[in-house]
């Protein structure tokens, strides 16, 4: 996927708003997951697991666009 595609579909995102978006999503990736783990219903669960999919989806293109950006802090490599 091209940046700019990525870019487009996040929107333009002011100062401050991307630790914000980032905590949304990863917040709302746990609810959907909550729900999708306790439900008893099947329609209800598939509901919850096409969002959960989706979620995770745009937060995949979130974290590749950080990426590119350097947004994101690296990890040091781990050696044994």
């Amino acid at each position: 996927m091209k940046i700019n595609q990525i870019t487009e579909r996040l929107g333009n995102m002011g100062k401050g708003s991307k630790a914000k978006r980032s905590k949304g999503m990863k917040t709302s990736l746990m609810a959907y997951a909550n729900v999708f783990r306790q439900c008893p219903m099947a329609h209800i669960r598939e509901t919850f697991k096409t969002l959960l999919i989706k979620e995770m989806e745009t937060f995949d293109m979130f974290y590749e666009y950080g990426k590119i950006k350097a947004y994101l802090h690296e990890s040091p490599p781990f050696r044994p």
